[in-house]
């Protein structure tokens, strides 16, 4: 089962891994495609900084091609977030990381 740890990683102390958890996600975008706001329940909040972004790709047939966009970001509540733009859908989600153990 994909997530799952095995008895090994158990065994090496690795039971407190996060996993995250992706949820759909409203975001209001600026120039470039950077956030500017997001419906955090209910309730819209600006982003008041970009921490960090980065992209991943994947290789398929020769070539390369971007398929997620992530924006770890803080915003007026503060609160830090880390948003991702499915490159393939056009979809927003955001995620949460949770403990398995």
């Amino acid at each position: 089962m994909a997530g799952r740890l095995s008895g090994i990683q158990k065994a090496k102390g690795l039971s407190n891994t996060r996993i995250p958890v992706r949820f759909p996600v409203n975001v209001q975008v600026g120039e470039g495609g950077v956030p500017q706001a997001v419906l955090v329940r209910g309730r819209w909040e600006s982003v008041t900084s970009v921490i960090e972004s980065w992209d991943v790709s994947e290789t398929l047939m020769g070539e390369k091609r971007m398929i997620k966009s992530y924006f770890e970001i803080v915003t007026s509540r503060p609160t830090n977030l880390v948003l991702f733009l499915n490159q393939v859908t056009g979809s927003w989600y955001m995620e949460e990381p949770v403990s398995e153990g």
